[in-house]
């Protein structure tokens, strides 16, 4: 005969049939709901899951929650409890907590992807996280944030040997900014979730001072001086064994397509067939070494018109991508900064990056008046992005302003 089924097996969902779940604050818990529209919420209390039982109707589901808690509460807590340090805290919550805001989607993978890093990179090992979590002060955050350090870049080579090849270096005090904003995230945890704390030592410790950062802005003199050392580069390169045919002309490439508002991401996502001709339709980007349709500007496509010069280069270009290494994949954000940075090397733009020609397309632009709905179109963006980071940039703005004012005459003094 067949087993009837228990009435603890009856509540207990199917792994066959599909959830859908619902976030809500921690105090009204996570609502799961079935296929067949049974539904029930659970939360966590003091690290442990409790769950109602399933039900028709919601206002039954919150009952049986309600229920749950209460009997959970009256069991009590052990006399002595274990502190947790602030690395196993951390380690719980990022492979816990974030991790299932990954799978109900209110978290994105690459930002956990990111917390997991910074957990193993700079709290794991550190002198902190060994700290009892109820310990922690802001002195010891200040301590710790003053020590960090960008990770040092290790290639493995085919025989198994490691090397290093960048040393590593003091961080940045933005990138030391959104490293605190995670360790605030778990300090927020412990305090409202767990309420082993009662302050969150990250908000009363002294943060970096947040520096803006500053783009260079080219004339047009200097864009000349720009290209023909590219071209130079260029020349230099072709005698080399690991600059391949189809590199050739990598440099002037670069320097051009930076010149027309295109940045590091959208250059390595560019294919030959985007070349109409007449313009270049922008459709892809390059991420951490992936290709993807996906554009991070709000308007996703882009059509953007081309110069001569341009024109001549992407003609000759072989088919595939335009940015290409020598076995024939698209090159890398990584690579592409290593070259322009070899391009400018010992000249007068030493220190240059390759956004700064897309900022030098940008503001030349609104000097010369165009309209900024255009150029926001040619970079991808909303007008109030551009308003927003590159007309404060260039002073000549605010000059050609008090000249329309006053006719293009300036108020001289009077000599008596």
């Amino acid at each position: 005969m067949p087993r009837k089924p228990s009435p603890k097996s009856q509540d207990e969902p199917q792994r066959t049939e599909p959830l859908r779940r619902e976030r809500r604050a921690n105090h009204e818990g996570t609502l799961e709901i079935r296929a067949n529209g049974d539904c029930r919420y659970r939360r966590k209390i003091n690290g442990v899951r409790v769950s109602g039982s399933w039900s028709r109707t919601r206002t039954e589901a919150k009952r049986s929650l309600e229920k749950a808690v209460a009997a959970h509460l009256q069991k009590g807590e052990p006399a002595e409890t274990t502190v947790p340090t602030v690395a196993d805290y951390a380690y719980n919550v990022v492979n816990g907590t974030y991790r299932e805001r990954v799978k109900n989607g209110s978290m994105a993978l690459s930002t956990w992807k990111l917390y997991e890093g910074f957990f193993a990179n700079h709290l794991e090992l550190s002198p902190l996280g060994l700290k009892p979590i109820t310990t922690v002060r802001p002195v010891d955050i200040e301590e710790w944030a003053a020590g960090l350090m960008l990770t040092a870049q290790i290639i493995t080579k085919k025989a198994g040997v490691s090397r290093v090849a960048r040393p590593a270096l003091p961080m940045p005090p933005n990138t030391k900014r959104r490293v605190l904003g995670f360790l605030s995230g778990i300090f927020t945890h412990a305090r409202v979730a767990s309420r082993l704390i009662e302050d969150n030592p990250v908000r009363d410790s002294e943060k970096p001072t947040f520096t803006a950062t500053t783009f260079r802005v080219l004339k047009s003199e200097e864009i000349d001086r720009l290209i023909a050392a590219a071209k130079a580069w260029d020349e230099a390169q072709i005698g080399h064994d690991w600059y391949p045919p189809e590199c050739r002309g990598r440099g002037l490439l670069l320097v051009l397509l930076g010149l027309h508002g295109l940045g590091p991401a959208e250059m390595c996502g560019l294919k030959s067939e985007d070349f109409d001709g007449a313009g270049i339709e922008i459709q892809r980007q390059a991420r951490r070494g992936r290709v993807t349709r996906r554009l991070k500007t709000a308007n996703r496509n882009g059509w953007v018109p081309v110069s001569d010069d341009l024109k001549a280069v992407l003609l000759l270009a072989p088919a595939g991508w335009v940015l290409r290494t020598s076995t024939g994949n698209p090159v890398q954000e990584s690579a592409l900064r290593r070259t322009f940075a070899s391009i400018v090397k010992g000249t007068e733009f030493e220190g240059m990056k390759p956004y700064d020609l897309r900022h030098t397309f940008a503001t030349r632009a609104l000097v010369a008046g165009v309209d900024v709905r255009t150029i926001a179109e040619l970079l991808r963006n909303t007008p109030e992005v551009v308003l927003r980071r590159y007309v404060k940039s260039e002073r000549s703005l605010k000059t050609s302003a008090i000249d329309a004012v006053f006719g293009g005459k300036n108020p001289k003094k009077n000599p008596n």
